[in-house]
């Protein structure tokens, strides 16, 4: 058979050691037994919920909460009869001690999140002569699960990895490093290969690689793929848009539109915030349709923007996670 440029494991196989391609491979215990799947949906999910209760607690950067932040955080403390009048208080208003605190507290699952997702990815290549396309497939999509949560855990990490530069640039070497093993992966996973050999190894699944499945459109196919790495991109892009560019929060819409105009020269962005302070004084005179596009701007520009996102995400990760290994231990194979 044809043999595909394989990953750099693959050349240290040994065939003897290697189970034949025509037996299934089973699940490998150390990537995808249970305890490693909760350890990392529980870690995630605190994670997620820290994030959430240091915005609506007060414990972001005070520059964090914009108006509608604060108005939504208003609204939904009347509307559970809680005391908004203390809470709206709270926002901007905690001490530094306390605030710092909070993001040390995030600094250390933002710190697990990126670890543990780059071990398991090196894992899963370093241990591809022996390891089932199942647990390959698991590994990715936990991986792809941590990559969601520790890249917003960023947004609320932005001042702090600001006043140390060489945190910043550590991490993003290594965001950097599991970007291009994510996007990789994501590829092989999205393979007709690898969903049609679940129960072979990996390397069997590489001898003989295809991308585009008969059984399925290939637009299908290629969209769905194309989809899941731009969620990766989009992120990616979004996040470091936030470490290395104090003014991407003035720029509405995403970090692509900030980019085109952070290559631009300074006159072109000079005469664009003259343009855009002209407009905020027609936008409060009051009329219904310059007031709506503000306060869409508005929303766009806030954190509960970002949480929203982050909510998405979380939600898709879940959701891509459980149907990859829920139909697999009701069939008995995990």
């Amino acid at each position: 058979m044809n043999q595909l440029a394989a990953p750099w494991s693959l050349a240290l196989c040994q065939r003897d050691d290697a189970v034949p391609c025509s037996q299934k491979s089973p699940v490998d215990a150390d990537i995808a037994g249970i305890g490693v799947v909760l350890s990392f949906l529980i870690s995630t999910l605190i994670t997620l919920v820290a994030i959430i209760v240091g915005y609506f607690g007060g414990f972001l950067r005070p520059e964090r909460y914009r108006p509608a932040d604060r108005e939504f955080i208003l609204t939904f403390r009347r509307l559970f009869r809680l005391d908004a009048d203390s809470d709206i208080k709270a926002l901007g208003g905690r001490s530094l001690a306390h605030i710092e605190a909070f993001e040390g507290f995030m600094l250390s699952f933002s710190d697990q999140q990126l670890v543990v997702g780059l071990a398991i990815l090196i894992a899963v290549y370093a241990k591809s002569c022996n390891l089932s396309v199942f647990s390959f497939e698991l590994a990715v999509a936990l991986a792809f699960f941590s990559l969601m949560i520790h890249l917003f855990t960023l947004s609320v990490l932005r001042t702090y990895l600001h006043d140390h530069p060489r945190v910043l640039w550590v991490r993003l070497i290594a965001v950097v490093l599991y970007a291009i093993l994510m996007l990789i992966s994501l590829v092989l996973s999205r393979s007709a290969s690898f969903r049609a050999q679940s129960d072979k190894q990996v390397r069997c699944a590489l001898s003989d690689f295809s991308f585009k499945s008969p059984q399925e459109r290939s637009l299908v196919q290629f969209g769905n793929t194309a989809l899941i790495l731009w969620f990766v991109v989009s992120s990616y892009g979004t996040a470091i848009t936030e470490l290395f560019g104090s003014s991407s929060e003035q720029c509405f819409g995403s970090w692509y539109f900030w980019l085109i105009f952070r290559l631009r020269n300074d006159a072109f962005n000079e005469s664009r915030q003259a343009r855009l302070k002209g407009r905020r004084k027609g936008w409060n005179s009051g009329k219904p349709m310059p007031a709506f596009i503000f306060a869409v701007q508005e929303v766009a520009r806030s954190f509960l923007w970002k949480m929203l996102w982050m909510l998405f995400y979380f939600t898709f990760a879940l959701t891509n996670f459980l149907l990859l290994f829920w139909p697999q231990n009701t069939t008995g194979r995990a």
